[in-house]
């Protein structure tokens, strides 16, 4: 009696417990039998008679199915019921059911070791309608970002070509006519040509600062731009055969004069060998890694280095800068995330060139990683196969559609 009463004592708090879940709870036996349900689970299943201790798992599908309560088995129960039956008999299920009122439950069932089973019905409604709307504002926050920045870049695009126009006036039919006619007159020469050629020079180095200035606007536009593509999953990457060497030399040689102006010394060694990639791309992630180790180094060396290493190419930008702190190595790749909360104001830029850069490594099957050492400096290791399963995949579906 005592066994008896302790038995009792715990089916009623185990069905006390079930019966407080907010979420539907049942349970089978190993043959398929319901054993065990809360008022939830009747809830959910419309309080169908069937739903009942002694009924069999597909007795209660095919009764949910009569009763319309599977919009999504209209028209092809018995494929339904069999795939359901296939999938819960492999020991764990778990899928999303739209009810005929609009909700959407999540059905979760694992099996014990004895063969019962045990399952949740959890209303999901609510969830994925805020994720629906995080999705949409998400949407229209990347769709707002890409037209600000097209709408951005056109103007001052057109802004730089005059810039850099007014930067060699002296070189206009304008100019030279007029320098022309001051050497002609004996009178006006000794007196007004220093003073033009004093003009021409102030106004190219003015020209040249609003440039660079320009050009630095056009650089975090660009960004923006890209990180919108990114985020909306975009991002145009053209796989095709290009010579390392076309990748590296052109982009030392771009950004040369920027770190000899700040009085470092760029020490680059290329690679002989053709990869799989998008050149301009990867050119785009050395200038980043380039430009960031030129803003974060005052004095010393800048490297880039390039080799080729089995089926992989190597690029390596080293400085000798202010380092990155130790836990804040794999942060560095997240957007609009900076070491220092005044490195903005102190340095400038978005935040976003490294999570670009990391994003282009990854398209091209790559990674981009960082070590440093305070004080010391920093190194960013770009890793990319010499030929990417995408672009291979791609080669080979156009030779097949040709052939």
């Amino acid at each position: 009696m005592r066994l008896a009463d302790n038995r009792k004592l715990a089916e009623e708090r185990l069905r006390t417990g079930v019966e407080a879940l907010d979420h539907g709870f049942v349970m089978y036996d190993a043959k398929g039998t319901l054993v065990l349900c809360n008022e939830k689970y009747r809830e959910i299943h419309g309080y169908s008679d069937v739903v009942k201790p002694g009924s069999t798992y597909e007795q209660i599908v095919r009764d949910s199915i009569r009763r319309g309560m599977v919009p999504d088995a209209i028209g092809k129960e018995e494929e339904w019921i069999r795939i359901w039956l296939e999938k819960r008999e492999n020991g764990a299920f778990e899928t999303e059911q739209r009810m005929p009122d609009g909700r959407i439950i999540r059905t979760s069932d694992r099996r014990m070791e004895d063969g019962s089973v045990v399952g949740l019905r959890i209303d999901v409604t609510d969830l994925k309608k805020a994720l629906l709307t995080a999705e949409d504002a998400n949407k229209a926050k990347t769709d707002f970002m890409g037209v600000l920045s097209h709408e951005l870049r056109t103007p001052l695009t057109v802004i730089l070509g005059h810039v850099r126009l007014a930067r060699h006036f002296d070189r206009t039919p304008a100019a030279r006519d007029l320098c022309t006619a001051i050497e002609a007159d004996p009178q006006t020469r000794e007196t007004l040509s220093p003073k033009l050629s004093a003009t021409m020079s102030k106004l190219g180095d003015i020209m040249q600062t609003v440039e660079r200035s320009g050009n630095h606007l056009l650089t975090l536009i660009n960004e923006v731009l890209d990180f919108a593509k990114i985020d909306a999953g975009s991002l145009s990457i053209a796989m095709e055969p290009v010579q390392i060497d076309d990748i590296v030399t052109p982009t030392a040689d771009q950004l040369r004069p920027m770190v000899e102006d700040k009085g470092l010394e760029l020490k680059v060694k290329s690679a002989s060998g053709v990869m799989l990639a998008d050149g301009k791309r990867i050119q785009q992630v050395l200038i980043n890694l380039l430009s960031n180790a030129t803003k974060f180094s005052d004095e010393g060396t800048i490297s880039l280095t390039c080799r080729i290493r089995g089926e992989v190419v190597e690029f390596r930008v080293t400085d000798s800068g202010i380092g990155i702190p130790e836990d804040e190595l794999e942060r560095v790749f997240e957007p609009f995330h900076q070491v220092d909360s005044t490195a903005t104001r102190r340095f400038g830029g978005t935040g976003l060139g490294l999570a670009i850069s990391r994003d282009i490594a990854t398209a091209h099957g790559g990674s981009l990683v960082a070590t440093s050492i305070m004080g010391k400096g920093s190194s960013f290791l770009l890793t990319l196969p010499l030929r990417p399963a995408i672009a291979v995949a791609a080669a080979e579906a156009r030779e097949a559609e040709v052939a």
